[in-house]
């Protein structure tokens, strides 16, 4: 434990010096200046130049989402003040954490990242691999993560996150009560009531399968739903209390975001950055979880009918997480491809800095490692290259620069996922440490992006 809380704040740490070594001009000039330009936001609109990162303010701390959750925690869901009824679609719990630290926007940045730093070592805990040989490597390949800025914005990742551990560790722990406090918290964090929901319901089914026991799987669902309901309830009553309000006024809210069925087009992202963080998350995690979860279910019903087949996956908490997490991760992949009009944005978000994401990193390992290595580095070379000439040939795309290294990340954070027996190796840990290095570059990058109001990469 004592050196898993080092590897966390290490990166608090390191992300600190290399964000504040950077608003040095002369540092900057012969170091990061030499590879990028930043993003500033000027009368004459966002461009890119080369200048020193922004120093930090309680002002430019609050940039987008980070506005409305800022706005609730000062006047609740004021729609005037608000300047529209929009400001429903955003959850309470967040706002009332801010609200009752009593700390200025800064003070958030610490806890976030406490929320953050905590979860993680909640899903450690229960996912983290016991061999001997791994050690922390699974805790270590966490933080090559692309998307780890968002856990020190202003936004609900860090309280999901959090939520969603206290939840997990109630389910593996078969205490129904730690379950329900911490999917409660996760429905009035942010909507639940879709794809937590339909991913629930989803693993149910694949179980019932197995064992067809009906009426036991109907039991099952209702108590695994009801903290899901009751907290969208909660949020429903509280949106009721202020004028302008009603009854589940957040579903009504979402027309202003115009999610509508189509066949996807034109893909883009609202920012080069985020846009190769999304497509790596397509190719290398999205798209094999959508075939595994095929696979899966054939397995699962193939062998309901043929009683001699061995099955996959029995219904363990540990197996039951796994394939729960899949659904939701496939759950928000099909959403964003078939709903956004081709637009990817908010895809490495909402997949990466979710605690299914983590589970299934510090947990799948004990499956991935009875497939031959040949196999491995054949998918990982396979999809890899997928995701680089995707990014090199959709028109969205620019000239190669810094900003596509969240896609190169990603790349990176597979490779490691998938060969954690070679931990012990010089090159694997050479690799993997300079993997973080980058990331920490990167994640100032993106933190200085925001401040700046850059193109929006959540």
């Amino acid at each position: 434990m004592p050196k898993n809380i080092l590897t966390i704040a290490s990166f608090f740490a390191a992300f600190w010096l290399i964000f504040l070594l950077l608003q040095n001009e002369t540092i900057h000039k012969i170091t990061f200046g030499k590879i990028s330009d930043t993003w500033v936001d000027s009368v004459d609109g966002k461009k890119l130049v080369n200048a020193p990162f922004k120093k930090l303010t309680n002002e430019n701390y609050v940039q987008w989402d980070g506005v409305h959750y800022h706005t609730i925690k000062n006047t609740g869901y004021d729609i005037e003040k608000a300047n529209g009824d929009y400001i429903f679609a955003f959850f309470p719990l967040y706002p009332l954490i801010w609200n009752i630290s009593g700390l200025p926007p800064i003070g958030m940045i610490f806890i976030n990242y406490l929320l953050f730093g905590i979860a993680l070592l909640i899903l450690y805990k229960i996912f983290g691999t016991n061999k001997s040989l791994l050690r922390n490597t699974p805790l270590l390949i966490a933080f090559s993560i692309p998307t780890l800025v968002v856990f020190l914005i202003p936004y609900t990742e860090s309280t999901f996150l959090l939520a969603g551990a206290i939840g997990l560790y109630g389910l593996t722990k078969k205490k129904y009560w730690i379950y329900f406090v911490g999917f409660f918290l996760c429905a009035l964090t942010r909507p639940t009531y879709t794809f937590l929901m339909l991913s629930l319901i989803g693993a149910e089914v694949f179980f019932l399968l197995g064992h067809k026991q009906i009426l036991s799987t109907i039991k099952s669902t209702f108590f695994k739903l009801l903290p899901l309901g009751l907290g969208t309830l909660t949020v429903s009553i509280v949106h009721k209390s202020y004028s302008g309000g009603g009854f589940f006024k957040f579903v009504e809210v979402q027309k202003y975001w115009d999610h509508v069925l189509s066949i996807p087009h034109g893909i883009r992202d609202w920012s080069h950055e985020g846009f190769g963080m999304s497509l790596g998350i397509i190719f290398i995690i999205a798209i094999p979880l959508f075939a595994i979860l095929l696979l899966l279910f054939y397995n699962q019903l193939v062998g309901s009918i043929k009683k001699s087949m061995v099955r996959i996956f029995d219904n363990t908490p540990n197996n039951y997480i796994q394939v729960l997490s899949i659904f939701y991760i496939v759950g928000i992949f099909l959403f964003i491809l078939l709903f956004q009009g081709g637009s990817l944005n908010g895809l490495s978000r909402y997949v990466l800095c979710t605690p299914f994401f983590f589970s299934l990193l510090f947990f799948s390992f004990n499956y991935i490692s009875k497939i031959d290595a040949s196999y491995r580095f054949f998918f990982f070379i396979t999809l890899s290259l997928f995701s680089v000439f995707s990014l090199g040939l959709i028109d969205y795309s620019t000239q190669w620069n810094f900003s596509d290294t969240g896609m190169f990340l990603t790349i990176a954070l597979f490779f490691f996922w998938l060969f954690q027996d070679l931990s012990q190796s010089k090159i694997y840990k050479v690799g993997l440490y300079s993997t973080v290095f980058v990331n920490v570059v990167w994640t100032a990058y993106l933190f200085n992006t925001y401040i700046s109001n850059g193109w929006i990469f959540t």
